[in-house]
């Protein structure tokens, strides 16, 4: 994760422990490239080494929006990093955005930060992770659509 900047772009220690993470047959490697096909629909699997007695938040974001060059709304609101953060008992979200697929929701998806959130939350450090690197291709244009954006 620091090869790749994860740490300390993203959060500012490693996880303690790697997040399995599928879309379909693709899994995640920490940092393997996957195609936007791969990853256009949500994950069949996201597993870690949970106690049933503890409750654990989910985030996910891409540090890189939109490209790793010019990363001007880092960070967005969608599958690129995952991080698990165990909770320390319940916590209030009800002043975080709710998001959709609409594209009411965009704006909030951007400039989205996993370390503040945490902080916020109370939840201290990750506990596990995982992320996948892509590349723009012609597939782009079908998310676009289905997300009712311009070509």
């Amino acid at each position: 994760m620091e090869k790749h900047q994860i740490v300390p772009d993203v959060v500012d220690t490693v996880p303690k422990s790697v997040l399995t993470v599928r879309f379909g047959e693709k899994e995640l490697n920490l940092g393997n490239y996957l195609t936007i096909e791969d990853v256009s629909e949500k994950p069949t699997l996201v597993s870690w080494n949970a106690d049933e007695s503890k409750l654990y938040t989910l985030c996910f974001t891409d540090p890189d929006a939109p490209s790793r060059v010019e990363p001007t709304v880092r960070e967005w609101q969608h599958w690129y990093t995952f991080m698990v953060y165990e909770q320390p008992g319940k916590i209030d979200v009800s002043g975080e955005p709710r998001l959709n697929l609409s594209v009411e929701h965009r704006a909030l998806r951007r400039n989205f930060s996993i370390r503040n959130f945490a902080k916020k939350q109370g939840l201290g450090e990750p506990l596990s992770g995982n992320f996948f690197q892509t590349k723009w291709d012609e597939y782009v244009h079908v998310v676009r659509a289905k997300l009712g954006l311009p070509k």
